[in-house]
């Protein structure tokens, strides 16, 4: 670790992402993104049948066994000293596979902003989650 711990976070977003990309993908090892597990359901009862909320929540599930931690791991994320990092390389494989499953197009004026509202829909969750205390 050269870095310093900039590569354990970068490491554990890697296999985040790894994980729930193999999930949404087909047995044949095809690269495209099919179906939905069915035991992505929300905790409100209603069963996730958007493929985009499915794939956040399975994000951030995916954290949930280092929740008390991922407060750090952002801080270190978005600590100056540690820039250049892969982090926003990760964050764009991840934009690319939320737009994959909501089928947006780039050949679309407004993907960009679309992008852009996925990226603040994802944060905003991510950050409201890792704060709550219930």
């Amino acid at each position: 670790m050269s870095r310093g711990p900039i590569e354990l976070v970068e490491y554990f977003l890697i296999q985040k992402r790894d994980h729930v990309v193999n999930f949404f993908q087909k047995q044949d090892g095809d690269s495209k993104i099919e179906s939905i597990p069915k035991y992505f359901v929300f905790d409100y009862g209603i069963h996730a049948n958007d493929p985009l909320l499915s794939m956040m929540e399975a994000h951030l599930d995916y954290l949930s066994p280092h929740i008390s931690n991922w407060s750090s791991a952002l801080a270190i994320l978005g600590n100056p000293a540690n820039y250049p990092n892969e982090s926003l390389i990760i964050l764009g494989d991840v934009l690319d596979d939320f737009c994959r499953v909501a089928d947006l197009k780039t050949a679309r004026l407004d993907w960009y902003t679309e992008r852009s509202l996925l990226l603040g829909v994802y944060g905003s969750a991510g950050i409201v989650w890792s704060n709550e205390s219930s």
